[in-house]
């Protein structure tokens, strides 16, 4: 009876390793997924004069948080457009996750009725003026 107690227990010591190893994973995943955020800007641009909303604006793409995948990590991007002056610190906002693009390269085009996002991969994201406008 002893010795079937003692085997019991080892059985009960080694699931609680794997358990704890299992749990301690999830929370470095967890970790890099809520805390990875980078926040470096990489393309600022201001409305041109030549295009005239209720007021002047500027667009700003910087980098956001990480999203995991299967077998690498990709950044979201953060796309934020807000009145010219006001550090970005209210505007709208816009989260996107385009893989294999130099944001860098973005063309950004200011229309009467919004804006254009043209990315090197080929995808173009319009943002009508109704959207940010009021500086929401």
């Amino acid at each position: 009876m002893q010795k079937l107690i003692t085997l019991t227990v080892k059985k009960i010591g080694k699931y609680m390793k794997a358990s704890s190893l299992f749990l301690l994973l999830i929370f470095i995943v967890a970790l890099s997924y809520f805390f990875g955020y980078s926040g470096a800007v990489i393309l600022k641009n201001s409305q041109p004069n030549s295009v005239s909303y209720d007021a002047k604006y500027e667009l700003k793409i910087e980098e956001g948080s990480r999203k995991i995948r299967l077998f690498n990590f990709s950044r979201i991007l953060n796309i934020q457009i807000s009145r010219q002056g006001n550090d970005f610190s209210y505007g709208h906002r816009i989260d996107i996750d385009i893989l294999g693009n130099d944001i860098s390269k973005t063309k950004v085009e200011w229309l009467k009725s919004g804006i254009n996002l043209k990315f090197d991969s080929g995808h173009i994201l319009f943002i009508p003026k109704k959207s940010f406008e009021g500086g929401r």
